[in-house]
């Protein structure tokens, strides 16, 4: 594994690695060297969609086209063994003079979870050694920023819930829990939303003709992210918000993923039709027992708007996952209304942020006040809009 210098701005006083640790960290900046990716497929299992390596490789991609990112993999490895038990995808790049440690993430990933060896567990102070090596690995950057950590996943514990120093980041993720095992009900179906949804179904089929499948082709998988990018723009403008769909390379990365895809099964592109007429698109991600919806988006022309396909879609897509054997369906990070209304059940996700030097402390004082912010807005939703409000006076 090539190993990268984080370039430093002012010397550091912190302790090098320490020699008595069971644990060896090393910091790589290239997935290239065979046991790492061998390991690395192996322990996918352990993390989510999010994590895997063909997700995290085609990020990377994308953050050096973006020229803001560069990669930071790091690797534990038992000192005893030689044998690699943990790995987590890192990005570094420079804010403000600093140089900041962050999840592989550019803004499209739910979550962050470590890669583990599958089934084997650690204690809170194996945990804490590994993160003590890791922090010492990662130096001279200046601070560690990590956000959208899960207690768990799907019924898989996250080891990044050991880390010191964990705080609620006040947002949310949710999921439908689907049927699982012949006996079993399905109960998502009961809640409102979804009854909601079957009538508005009932009354598309009505109306003409409903179709529901995924893109199965390169070719039809352009033209639905073509489709995808001009209703989401139309909405978007609507709405006065920024997308990210409108860079390039954001559009294709999720299309290399939904090509690859049609080999292995790792995600789709659904489309609802009425009439020939698409009124909504979904990209999803599977991964273990779960889909996670990535993108939905509906048509932009208003006259769909009774029908509500977004909610039609979701419904399909449900019972499209439920039908594979599936038992989750993630709909995503965010504590919207509409979500509550699909699923009671609500996961917490966490942040943590560490300073390795003075001037990182600044960095984790940013974030700190940016974790209070979210968590009053969190308890007095309708501040938010009043103080954007008087911000743009």
């Amino acid at each position: 594994m090539r190993n990268v210098k984080l370039p430093s701005d002012a010397p550091l006083a912190h302790c090098a690695s320490d020699k008595s640790s069971p644990y060896v960290v090393e910091i790589g900046s290239s997935i290239d060297e065979q046991y790492l990716r061998e390991t690395w497929l192996d322990f996918e299992s352990s993390a989510s969609a999010f994590q895997k390596l063909s997700f995290v490789e085609g990020l990377y991609r994308l953050a050096s086209a973006q020229g803001k990112r560069q990669p930071v993999i790091v690797s534990v490895r038992e000192r005893r063994s030689g044998m690699i038990i943990l790995i987590a995808a890192l990005s570094r790049r420079r804010r403000f003079g600093l140089t900041i440690v962050e999840a592989a993430d550019c803004s499209l990933c739910d979550y962050f979870v470590p890669l583990t060896s599958p089934g084997r567990l650690y204690d809170t102070d194996e945990v804490r050694s590994m993160w003590a090596e890791i922090c010492r690995a990662l130096q001279p950057a200046d601070a560690i920023i990590i956000k959208k950590i899960p207690d768990a996943l799907f019924g898989y514990p996250n080891i990044a819930m050991q880390f010191p120093g964990l705080k609620p980041m006040a947002s949310c993720a949710r999921a439908i829990r689907l049927k699982v095992g012949p006996g079993a009900s399905s109960g998502w179906r009961k809640r409102a939303a979804f009854k909601d949804a079957a009538k508005k179904l009932r009354r598309m089929q009505r109306h003409g003709s409903v179709e529901f499948d995924f893109a199965n082709s390169p070719a039809e998988i352009a033209a639905a992210f073509d489709q995808l990018v001009y209703h989401r723009m139309r909405r978007f403008e609507r709405l006065r918000r920024s997308d990210l769909l409108q860079e390039k390379g954001i559009v294709q990365f999720y299309r290399a993923l939904a090509e690859r895809g049609l080999t292995d099964g790792s995600a789709r592109v659904f489309r609802l039709k009425l009439n020939g007429e698409l009124l909504a698109i979904a990209f999803v991600l599977l991964h273990r027992n779960t889909m996670s919806m990535v993108i939905l988006t509906m048509t932009a022309e208003k006259r769909w708007e009774p029908f509500s396909p977004g909610l039609v879609a979701t419904k399909m897509i449900a019972d499209w996952a439920e039908e594979k054997g599936l038992s989750y369906l993630d709909i995503s990070v965010g504590d919207f209304s509409y979500k509550s209304r699909m699923t009671p059940s609500v996961r917490p996700l966490y942040e943590l942020s560490t300073a390795f030097s003075a001037r990182g402390a600044l960095a984790v004082a940013n974030a700190e006040l940016r974790r209070r912010y979210r968590t009053i807005m969190s308890a007095y939703p309708g501040l938010d809009g009043y103080i954007r409000l008087a911000l743009k006076k």
